[in-house]
């Protein structure tokens, strides 16, 4: 897998500063990373933003590592098959998220906000430390998630491995 090479979190603060949520931003990033693009999979993240439609729950970042891990793992037809790295690389991604890029996995202990309150919102979004915050673990996500693809490829490389069918 050949990787397009800018800065990833250049990337990840430009996709934000233009209204994407972080489950959009990461999966952005690691598509541009891959040299690919799905709009339909960016606008079925949307959905994701704040903590799922606003509830402060998980991290969209997390969200949106899971989602560009399962483009590229995933199975897409009938005919196709998941790979078998998906869940052990998702469940790696979600751990991974916690120990090193974050104390949280929720986005209201994250943030600090309370998406549902628009007074807490506006807050949010006039503050540039959580901005900066969020920026900060975007860019961190999608680069976690390339490095962990990387790597799988080459172990399947050096095994003689093929990527499985989606």
């Amino acid at each position: 897998m050949n990787f397009a090479e800018f800065d990833i979190a250049e990337r990840a603060a430009f996709y934000l500063g233009k209204g994407f949520h972080c489950s959009q931003t990461v999966l952005h990033v690691v598509q541009d990373l891959l040299g690919e693009e799905d709009e339909a999979a960016v606008r079925m993240m949307g959905g994701f933003g704040a903590g799922i439609g606003g509830m402060g729950s998980v991290c969209g970042a997390i969200v949106g590592g899971v989602a560009a891990l399962g483009l590229n793992r995933g199975k897409g037809t009938v005919e196709g098959k998941q790979d078998p790295s998906l869940f052990p690389l998702c469940a790696e991604l979600y751990h991974r998220f916690g120990t090193e890029i974050e104390t949280s996995h929720f986005c209201a202990d994250i943030s600090g906000t309370d998406f549902t309150k628009p007074e807490e919102v506006k807050a949010y979004m006039n503050s540039p430390e959580k901005i900066s915050r969020c920026i900060r673990l975007v860019g961190k996500t999608a680069a976690l998630v390339k490095d962990m693809l990387s790597r799988e490829d080459a172990k399947s490389s050096s095994a003689g491995v093929k990527s499985s069918s989606r």
